[in-house]
């Protein structure tokens, strides 16, 4: 099981959220997403990644029901660039692997909120996949305003 605690003590409290994932007018819900779970949102104050560095939008761990998720997000409203996504996305995994040790088990799922795409930024996107401790996962998308729930079942 991730250890939130261990998490929460070693981020400052100002880069915590605890819902509305809203960047740019690109929201994600957490609806159906446990409450036992750490939000980091790495363009707050307290961000323990500076402005200057890459970053996704938000990072979050998750204690799921019978698997514990690592989800780092990045929402983007307006025209998809997926060479950017992919970017920020693999910034959250690096950061990830900081917390999550190589032999702790979980479900590492990068997920994309976009808006409208074009149809080769949707497809590079589905090519691409980030690294977490080594292995390469594809990367989830769904629209914004959608819940988190509507890819991941946090019940598994």
């Amino acid at each position: 099981m991730i250890d939130l605690e261990s998490i929460r003590d070693a981020l400052n409290p100002l880069c915590l959220v605890e819902s509305g994932l809203n960047k740019n007018g690109c929201k994600v819900k957490l609806a159906a997403v446990p409450k036992s779970r750490i939000v980091v949102d790495f363009d707050r104050p307290g961000s323990p990644v500076s402005s200057n560095d890459e970053r996704c939008d938000y990072l979050a761990f998750v204690n799921g029901c019978k698997t514990d998720f690592v989800i780092p997000l990045e929402l983007m409203k307006g025209r998809l660039d997926s060479s950017k996504v992919v970017v920020q996305l693999q910034a959250g995994a690096n950061f990830a692997q900081n917390h999550i040790s190589r032999d702790q088990v979980v479900s590492f799922r990068p997920v994309a909120v976009t808006g409208s795409a074009h149809k080769y930024q949707r497809e590079k996107l589905r090519n691409s996949q980030i690294k977490f401790h080594g292995k390469a996962t594809s990367i989830d998308r769904i629209a914004c305003g959608s819940s988190l729930s509507s890819i991941i079942s946090f019940q598994n």
